[in-house]
């Protein structure tokens, strides 16, 4: 029996090294290596301007707060997603309004949000789900219409395209994560990626207290702040890891579990989420392959937990994105009101009837078939 983990960040010598260097140095918070990992990152994503921070939570916390969103204001959130998408709405008194995901890819699109829209709507957030690219070009022209902000959530999307452009970066302000299971590690940080050097100023304002310096080491603070800085550790660990970031093996155990589950697939009894290619409108695009996310159908739709309890037997970890759609958590309930199946029927369909696989470089295509064959001997 194999032991096959969810995912596992990769630290190698090189990284031990670099964060004890940078341990000997005299300043250890929001230094040098934040600098240098802020340029090297926003090279990576195509250009503008990066800044980092102590989460992606803090990102998005701050991409709201810097786009003057508040009290009154709603802005269109997916149902699936992590709750951290919704709680940064929440954190700046704006009100999340959820809408349903297309049960094919586990994102939203245009087309969805246009009857949620109100004069109050300020800003449509969007999740690129496990990994797999929004068709952004509706989303963009969305809202160019109605002069809607988009904050993109990225934080599974780490190298993921489309139209050939990193999908955060020229369509709004995106917000990365570097939590441990993620693409990168910095132990625990967070990136936003905006075009507008005006912007990054803000935000760095915004996640250092609201401090503006002055001359002679004077300083003055003209708004309200938080302390989201990134420490210089966590930054050169981000930086060594940044440097060999590659999609490659993620790109090839996604494509062998897929090949893998193919059988599965046809006769009906599962269907793998991923990008839903347009024949008429052909776009150039990249999964960042997170992971592979399988809606399980027919007979086996309300036993994802058995199956789950019969991977887990043969030594596989698998996970659930997400639990639950955002407005059935209890906070979400008591405040806004009773979750109705029928609102959001796709999100419901991916929280209770689906399973995620590993697919990250610590495993391989061998993995892969073990994980199919597992899955295909459970459902015997």
């Amino acid at each position: 029996m194999q032991h096959i983990k969810f995912a596992q960040p990769l630290i190698t010598e090189e990284d031990k090294l670099a964060v004890l260097e940078v341990l000997g140095q005299a300043r250890l918070t929001d230094g040098l290596q934040c600098e240098l990992f802020e340029q090297e990152f926003a090279a990576f994503v195509g250009g503008g301007h990066a800044v980092a921070v102590s989460s992606c939570w803090a990102a998005l916390h701050l991409s709201y707060l810097a786009l003057g969103i508040g009290p009154g204001h709603e802005v269109i959130c997916p149902a699936m997603s992590h709750v951290a998408t919704a709680h940064a709405i929440e954190a700046v008194g704006a009100k999340p309004v959820f809408v349903d995901c297309d049960w094919r890819t586990g994102n939203i699109d245009a087309e969805r949000i246009q009857p949620y829209l109100t004069p109050r709507t300020k800003a449509i957030s969007v999740v690129h789900f496990a990994g797999i690219p929004c068709r952004l070009d509706g989303l963009f022209r969305l809202s160019s219409e109605t002069q809607c902000e988009l904050v993109l959530d990225c934080a599974l999307a780490l190298g993921a395209t489309y139209a050939s452009r990193s999908v955060g970066l020229c369509y709004g302000t995106s917000c990365y994560s570097f939590y441990p299971a993620k693409h990168i590690t910095t132990g625990e940080g967070g990136m936003i990626a905006v075009w507008q050097p005006e912007e990054a100023r803000r935000l760095r304002q915004l996640r250092g207290f609201g401090v503006i310096h002055r001359q002679n080491a004077h300083y003055d603070v003209t708004r309200l702040g938080y302390n989201y800085r990134m420490n210089e550790m966590s930054a050169v660990l981000g930086r060594t890891q940044l440097q060999r970031f590659s999609l490659e093996q993620r790109v090839q155990n996604k494509a062998a579990l897929s090949d893998a589950l193919r059988d599965l697939e046809q006769r009906g009894d599962l269907y793998m989420l991923t990008f839903e290619e347009d024949e008429e409108n052909p776009v150039a695009y990249r999964d960042a392959c997170y992971c592979t996310v399988v809606l399980l159908q027919g007979r086996w739709a309300q036993r994802r937990n058995e199956l789950r309890g019969r991977l887990h037997e043969r030594g596989i970890e698998t996970s659930i994105y997400y639990p639950h759609p955002i407005p059935r958590l209890q906070y979400y309930q008591q405040k806004y009101g009773v979750f109705h199946v029928e609102e959001f029927p796709n999100a419901t369909a991916i929280a209770d009837c689906s399973i995620a696989f590993p697919i990250g470089p610590h495993l391989n295509e061998e993995d892969m078939v073990y994980m199919a064959e597992s899955l295909i001997m459970a459902t015997r």
